[in-house]
């Protein structure tokens, strides 16, 4: 089972590093995203940090905005990156800066090798489950806000 992981973190980059040496050294290559945002001298420190792990692959960096499309682009940049290195991988794992390991590696591994065939993506259709407690429900989906909530 080759596992992969796309991180996507904007801060406490000390974390990440150690998340993304930890995920390198169980033999899971990475793909990186660090917000454009983030402290540029905790970045630079992450960068000489990270420099000996041939596995661990830097996105292009976006500025990225809560609920905003620059989240998927970090994304997309940091599966580039990843899978410009690694097109052999059997699964990728999204997670953030803040996600850590629950379970040992192995058992994940041997978990995801048991059920191929299953996507674990959490989806539903909007007209069948109500995911907004209050305020707008389907205008999410065909409205607009043109500047950043804060």
């Amino acid at each position: 089972m080759r596992l992969g992981f796309i991180i996507l973190a904007h801060k406490d980059l000390h974390r990440v590093t150690e998340l993304a040496m930890f995920l390198s050294k169980s033999d899971c290559p990475v793909g990186l995203h660090i917000d454009q945002n983030a402290d540029p001298a905790a970045y630079t420190k992450l960068l000489k940090d990270l420099s000996a792990f041939d596995n661990v692959h830097f996105a292009k960096r976006e500025k990225c905005g809560w609920g905003q499309f620059s989240i998927v682009k970090a994304t997309l940049n940091a599966a580039e990156a990843l899978f410009e290195h690694h097109d052999d991988l059997d699964r990728v794992f999204l997670a953030s800066g803040s996600c850590l390991p629950a379970r040992p590696l192995k058992q994940l591994k041997a978990f995801l090798a048991r059920h191929p065939n299953v996507d674990f993506i959490e989806s539903f259709s909007p007209s069948d489950a109500k995911w907004v407690k209050d305020g707008l429900d389907r205008e999410r989906f065909t409205l607009f806000f043109p500047l950043s909530w804060r």
